[in-house]
């Protein structure tokens, strides 16, 4: 069930959805976006200059599990970008009321301890922005 629908502080499109027991946030790129088509297991050379903030950096919100499996050590959008509990989804818009034109990147509450956590709408939000502030911050040199 789609919760709520906006236009993000970047200009992407965000949306929240309620899923059986937790809710999910997700950022669209339109094609223009060196990211979009992308898997999210895929590494992308645009990602290499980032990559090298994250091997310095502190995890954040990502999943340490993403990061861990990341055995080779390359820039896979999953372990990019800080949000919470990791990128898990990468797919077109199927939710009513979204541009099915645009490219979602998403996460979603439903990892070990979310159970005890307050996942709001206006807290899932909170995480879509900040997703969306690092996704309009990508590009690629052509």
């Amino acid at each position: 069930m789609v919760e709520k629908v906006w236009v993000s502080d970047e200009g992407l499109e965000c949306l929240v959805t309620h899923y059986r027991t937790h809710r999910c946030g997700y950022v669209g790129v339109s094609a223009k976006h060196p990211l979009f088509g992308k898997d999210y297991s895929e590494s992308p050379e645009c990602l290499k200059r980032l990559w090298e903030d994250v091997k310095t950096g502190p995890v954040g919100g990502r999943g340490i599990i993403s990061i861990l499996l990341n055995s080779k050590n390359v820039p896979r959008i999953d372990c990019v970008f800080d949000v919470h509990g990791s990128i898990t989804f990468s797919g077109t818009g199927h939710w009513e009321g979204t541009n099915p034109d645009l490219w979602f990147f998403g996460f979603d509450c439903a990892h070990y301890g979310d159970e005890f956590e307050d996942w709001t709408v206006d807290r899932v939000v909170s995480e879509c922005e900040k997703l969306a502030t690092q996704l309009a911050k990508v590009w690629c040199d052509a």
